[in-house]
């Protein structure tokens, strides 16, 4: 039951009404008015301030590098060819699958020199374009039954690549004509996200090798004080050797010696192959320890190059070669053919009537590369316009 509340005196249920205390002209105004200031003063106030110093305008730094901006908008809007349209987006597909096959390929190949004791190939752009190149179909079909390869070592991983990629009776290789420019272009980026990953993530696996390599008796794993203290020895070079007690080399010693190299940045980068070899050393005895430890917090696997797990459709680079590429995929369509003819005066060699035409080539779209370019992809409408008044 609900509880009654008692009335008291201060809240009565009737208000009476009684005479105001206080009249309305006796309150007194909010704010006062004061007399006017003679402009007399404000003449000599405004002259004072008329002879102080202007301040310096605020200006532009001015730099000797060109600045460049990004403009992002979509392909049909500028492209002025739809066909070509239609082609990038079958080649971005394309392009995706080879590059995921050929991380894989790079892989194998490097994990088979090493278990081999073979020398590494040089970690450069021809390698990963031979790779991508080796996941096509109409390449396995050219150098699949060739006696004397240009590169053996490749060519025999690649065969059990092949072998391999046949048991898989749904997958189908994609077969790339006239794509050499944008494989290129694929390769000098997979260079440089190669080198990218052996400099900056050595440092961790070292860190990582190092904590349980070097952990004491009846310990799974070292402080992380000890193991950042040996990981940052690593780093320094002094002449001087650091023994023991009993005058043995301390482990820091025996880290630098296994190293050789101090392993900055820029040694890893100048010397791929050489970490990598130091990278697979750790990875072997970080095998066996994951086997015995599985559930040991930060005893991870990992690849010796980057890997492409997932895949979504990436993009192509459009410079002079590659969309020569792409435009002598789809010549044979009228077209093309009437545009190239008409707006860049550009016709197949053994079509020429004339010395005023240009010749369809690769050479051709390098030196008249910036005409191309504008002919094809309208962007005179994203250009700021200065309106001089």
């Amino acid at each position: 039951m609900g509880r009654k509340r008692k009335k008291i005196d201060e809240y009565p249920d009737e208000w009476d009404v009684v005479e105001e205390t206080q009249d309305r002209d006796d309150i007194p105004p909010s704010f006062e008015t004061v007399a006017e200031t003679p402009e007399s003063e404000i003449d000599s106030g405004t002259d004072a301030l008329s002879q102080l110093a202007p301040e310096d305008p605020y200006r532009l730094k001015q730099t000797t590098k060109n600045t460049h901006s990004s403009v992002i908008c979509k392909l049909t809007r500028i492209c002025r060819v739809p066909e070509l349209i239609e082609e990038i987006k079958r080649i971005c597909v394309v392009m995706k699958q080879v590059q995921l096959e050929g991380w894989h390929l790079a892989n194998l190949h490097v994990l088979r020199c090493l278990k081999e004791d073979k020398d590494l190939p040089e970690l450069g752009q021809m390698f990963f374009y031979r790779c991508c190149t080796a996941s096509l179909e109409n390449v396995e079909t050219r150098d699949r039954c060739t006696s004397q390869p240009k590169h053996p070592s490749l060519h025999r991983t690649c065969l059990g690549y092949w072998s391999g990629r046949e048991r898989v009776v749904s997958y189908a290789a994609e077969s790339l004509v006239n794509g050499d420019g944008m494989i290129n272009e694929m390769a000098k980026l997979m260079k440089i996200n190669a080198g990218n990953m052996i400099a900056l993530h050595f440092r961790r696996r070292l860190h990582q090798y190092i904590r349980f390599r070097y952990a004491p008796k009846g310990k799974i794993e070292l402080k992380y004080k000890d193991t950042k203290r040996l990981v940052d020895s690593c780093y320094r070079v002094k002449m001087v050797p650091e023994l023991d007690e009993d005058e043995n080399p301390t482990g820091r010693m025996a880290l630098r010696e296994w190293l050789e190299i101090v392993p900055w940045q820029w040694q890893t980068r100048d010397n791929s192959a050489h970490f990598v070899h130091k990278l697979y050393d750790m990875l072997s005895w970080m095998e066996t320890f994951v086997k015995d430890h599985p559930t040991t917090r930060g005893a991870r696997l990992y690849s010796l190059l980057p890997v492409a797990t997932s895949y979504q459709a990436a993009y192509v680079k459009l410079n002079a070669s590659t969309l020569h590429g792409l435009f002598a995929r789809i010549l044979k369509e009228p077209k093309v053919a009437e545009f190239l003819e008409n707006e860049l005066n550009i016709v197949p060699t053994k079509n020429r009537t004339s010395e005023s035409q240009l010749p369809f080539s690769r050479k051709t779209f390098q030196t008249h590369r910036s005409e191309i370019l504008r002919k094809v992809f309208d962007v005179e409408e994203l250009r700021p316009r200065i309106e001089i008044l």
